[in-house]
């Protein structure tokens, strides 16, 4: 296995507080704070635990705006389903999302979807009202 030192040093980069020699200490049990003396495994489990770390405190800093488009996604495509006359869940407007977003699950979609999905479906509430309203 090649060791991505340039990878290490980006993720330590990001985590403020954190030391070279205190994290290597760790993942080796005490036993070296050298990077070229740890396993590849031990190396390994340190990126992935770092990208880990990283990773989620990213998405809980932005929670708080990710919580706050989603509700307007599910007020958007309900508004739409409402334009159209067409009974809802929340479920099955969470379905009608991912199906947007081509995702699994509703969670999963990324900000920048989230924002191109309310913009769709606020522009077919506006089509639909317009249909309905000329009838």
């Amino acid at each position: 296995m090649t060791r991505n030192y340039r990878k290490f040093y980006a993720l330590l980069a990001q985590m403020p507080h954190n030391e070279k020699e205190e994290l290597v200490l760790q993942f080796t049990n005490s036993r070296t704070d050298s990077l070229s003396a740890m396993s590849d495994a031990e190396f390994g489990m340190m990126l992935s635990t770092m990208e880990g770390f990283i990773k989620a405190n990213t998405l809980a800093a932005h929670a708080p705006d990710m919580d706050a488009w989603r509700k307007r996604v599910m007020a958007s495509i309900g508004g739409w389903l409402r334009a159209c006359g067409t009974q809802h869940t929340p479920d099955s407007i969470k379905a009608i999302a991912c199906r947007a977003a081509q995702r699994k699950a509703f969670n999963d979609i990324t900000l920048s979807e989230l924002r191109a999905i309310y913009a769709e479906f606020l522009n077919k509430q506006k089509a639909a009202k317009r249909t309905i309203c000329n009838i």
